[in-house]
């Protein structure tokens, strides 16, 4: 029993030095790609915090949302109109911008925020796409990260957390071969309850 309970201890201690070195990792090619005017990708996940009202009420202001990078002819095969919400890079406006997909062109994609009035006035083209928002929440720490520089290593953790238990989930869905795979509700049951707990542990964290 003691044997087990110090391999458990150790196993432990090199996970989280494992997660902590990734963080600095992140945190390191996230400032790089700042630098480039390009979005942190980690496992082909990326994250960042929603700054304008035009995805409420679908997205609120301040939400934490993490993005899934694809190619984007890949995207087209099953992209599904006012359904998904992409991520691209506006060279008009030289940021990033989240809208819901509005209508698909010939020459390329036209988004339109759902609380706009009007689409988006440039196209987006494999030139400035980014990726699909997987999963969005946390409003509340999405506040406190943009006016607390010093938690962002913080934040970073929680992302790591999710892009691990995001590719354990695919892992074990492919082995499971028995079962039926799961249906977009249920993907999309587990992903929320996921969001939930990291957002109970963030509260208990903030109140200790």
């Amino acid at each position: 029993m003691k044997v087990i309970k110090k391999t458990f201890k150790y196993v432990s201690i090199v996970i989280s030095a494992l997660i902590f070195v990734l963080a600095i990792i992140t945190v390191l090619l996230s400032v790089q790609a700042k630098k480039e005017n390009k979005m942190m990708s980690f496992f082909g996940y990326s994250y960042s915090v929603v700054a304008s009202p035009s995805m409420e009420p679908e997205i609120m202001t301040k939400e934490i949302i993490v993005i899934k990078k694809m190619d984007f002819d890949s995207y087209l095969e099953k992209a599904k109109v006012n359904e998904d919400v992409l991520v691209y890079y506006s060279n008009t406006y030289k940021r990033f911008i989240v809208h819901e997909l509005y209508e698909i062109q010939e020459e390329g994609l036209l988004l339109k925020g759902v609380n706009n009035d009007s689409p988006d006035i440039e196209l987006v083209t494999k030139d400035n796409f980014v990726g699909k928002v997987v999963m969005h929440g946390g409003a509340w720490f999405g506040n406190i990260l943009l006016g607390s520089r010093f938690i962002i290593v913080f934040v970073l953790l929680i992302f790591l957390v999710f892009v691990i238990l995001s590719e354990v989930l695919k892992v074990m869905l492919k082995k499971e071969t028995k079962n039926p795979k799961l249906s977009k509700t249920e993907d999309e049951k587990i992903r929320q309850e996921i969001l939930e707990e990291i957002e109970r542990e963030m509260k208990q964290w903030k109140k200790g």
